[in-house]
């Protein structure tokens, strides 16, 4: 009973790591487009950076 507990937790913390990596590399992507939104070509042509 104790070896099935311990899995359960076990189990429960890489579920718990794998959201957590999981929003990490979402809000990375998100940075990333908003890098290339800001950096585009089209957009440095316009008065938004004065």
């Amino acid at each position: 009973m104790k070896l099935l507990c311990a899995r359960e937790k076990d189990r429960r913390e890489v579920a718990e790591k794998q959201r957590q990596m999981d929003t990490e590399i979402y809000a990375m992507k998100e940075l990333q487009t908003l890098s290339l939104k800001l950096n585009s070509p089209a957009k440095k042509n316009t008065c938004e950076y004065f």
